[in-house]
């Protein structure tokens, strides 16, 4: 069933509210989805076309050039909306809190980015067979708002080309292979100046980000996301070292057995929170460009493995590492400045050099902290490659040379087996019958300040906390249910 312009009004009343288009529609078996949709004109209030289909209503408005369009009601498609133009032109749909389901929209969008974008709005998708938006060569464009639902049977978000967009507040969920994918298929145009904020890509199964673009122009921002438990990679781009291309990666939490893996010209990965999952095979976070900071992180449970090329690693904290903190196989790298904690039975160094060539530039180990290390702190295949100085180490068993530095040993680097002070994260699993659990806090004698601060629900149920020795205790009136968890900050000292 479809009619077009001219068709009487249907009879539902809906306003003209100032957009172009408003979509909108009569569920008449009562499933909550819209069986008979309807375009109305929102400018001069007519009906222009109603269909069973929602796919031929949105393609019928969407064919403008420039063209608003307000979702007033859930919407059922029945194959992918999908839209082609080479000439200029905006788009902007507003979902109104609504979703679509059964199909996505396709953005096929021009080739010579002279086309004016637009913006993806309030939206849930569900139901579709590839990707929930797929937009090619767009520019200026916003997706904001948008929930999607993979099922694990299908994609989430597409960008070929793409300049100038801006993802955000958008959660992308139980995706096939990709949360969003970047994409390089038009000559010299890449995906650049693309913002991903504010948002959730989480229990995929394949990656959160992943990035295949390769032109000279590429520039991604990816700021203040939430990244867990995807099946690969959170962040991925398999670019070499000295592909060009910019990374800045700022204020996010990864909590993944793989976080993030990239490659390019420029990088910056500062004030993340970038966990692996205790107990499992956790990879390291692989970095392979030629300039690059990274700052200003927590790492937990997983360290970093750099590439090549040349950078600066400071002001991190990396706490309970089950591999090599850093590991730096090629290039020039200052590490200044950082927090570095084994699990203390892990069997690996805290810095391992893995190149044995003799390089100019040396690495430069300074001012760090080393904890909880049971063999070499500081390792390289040919210690003429590394300057250690100034550092702490302490707490650490069985080092070897005494102080655990295979390097060119310049200044004092402190050694000592006790300290006291201390701080970290304690998570604690229930079994349905204990009620006491302790942290070893590693001090030199029993603690006489310390404080232990709830960061979840279960742990804000305990009802003391007390110091025993070198531990401190923490009680629950009401045993924590099998396999819940109690998470607790916690700081001691002497």
């Amino acid at each position: 069933m479809e009619f077009r312009r001219p068709y009487p009004n249907s009879g539902v009343e809906v306003p003209a509210n100032g957009v172009d288009y408003i979509i909108y529609g009569k569920d008449t078996n009562g499933d909550g989805i819209a069986d008979i949709v309807y375009a109305k004109n929102g400018r001069t209030g007519e009906v222009e076309m109603v269909s069973d289909d929602a796919k031929n209503v949105l393609e019928f408005v969407l064919q403008n050039s420039i063209v608003s369009v307000k979702i007033l009601s859930d919407i059922q498609l029945s194959d992918d909306v999908v839209i082609e133009r080479e000439d200029d032109q905006y788009i902007y749909i507003d979902g109104n809190g609504h979703r679509i389901e059964g199909g996505g929209i396709i953005l096929k969008m021009g080739s010579s980015w002279t086309t004016i974008g637009g913006a993806i709005k309030n939206l849930s998708f569900v139901g579709f067979k590839n990707y929930a938006i797929s937009i090619d060569v767009a520019k200026f464009f916003e997706i904001k708002n948008v929930y999607i639902d993979g099922e694990q049977s299908s994609n989430g978000i597409y960008l070929d080309s793409a300049k100038d967009i801006e993802i955000n507040k958008v959660r992308i969920y139980n995706t096939k292979e990709y949360g969003i994918y970047l994409a390089h298929s038009f000559g010299d145009k890449s995906v650049t100046g693309v913002r991903i904020e504010d948002s959730v890509i989480e229990s995929n199964n394949g990656y959160g980000i992943y990035d295949d673009s390769d032109s000279d122009k590429t520039s991604i921002y990816i700021s203040h996301n939430w990244f867990e438990q995807n099946g690969d990679w959170c962040i991925y781009s398999p670019k070499s070292a000295g592909a060009p291309g910019y990374f800045i990666i700022d204020s996010n939490r990864f909590i993944n057995t793989r976080d993030i893996s990239i490659g390019g010209n420029f990088i910056t990965i500062t004030g993340n929170e970038i966990r692996g999952i205790s107990g499992s095979t956790n990879y390291p976070n692989i970095i392979n460009s030629d300039k690059f900071t990274i700052t200003g992180n927590s790492f937990w449970y997983v360290g970093l493995k750099l590439l090549s090329g040349f950078g600066i690693v400071s002001s991190n904290m990396m706490r309970n590492l089950e591999g090599v903190g850093i590991e730096i196989d090629d290039g020039a790298v200052t590490i200044i400045g950082n927090s570095i904690e084994g699990s203390g039975s892990s069997g690996v160094p805290a810095i391992y050099v893995n190149s044995s060539i003799f390089i100019a530039i040396k690495n430069k180990v300074i001012g760090n902290t080393f904890r909880n290390w049971d063999t070499y702190v500081v390792n390289t295949q040919n210690p003429e490659n590394v300057v250690v100085s100034g550092n702490v180490i302490y707490g650490c068993t069985n080092l070897y040379n005494g102080h655990g530095i295979n390097g060119t040993i310049i200044g004092t680097n402190v050694v000592g087996s006790s300290y006291t002070k201390a701080t970290g994260i304690a998570t604690f699993t229930g079994d349905g019958t204990t009620t006491t659990f302790s942290v070893a806090t590693g001090l030199v004698s029993t603690p006489s300040k310390y404080w232990m601060i709830p960061l979840d629900e279960n742990a804000k149920g305990y009802s003391s906390i007390t110091a025993s020795g070198t531990y401190l205790v923490v009680n629950f009136d009401t045993a924590l249910g099998s396999g819940s968890t109690a998470t607790f900050s916690w700081y001691a000292e002497v």
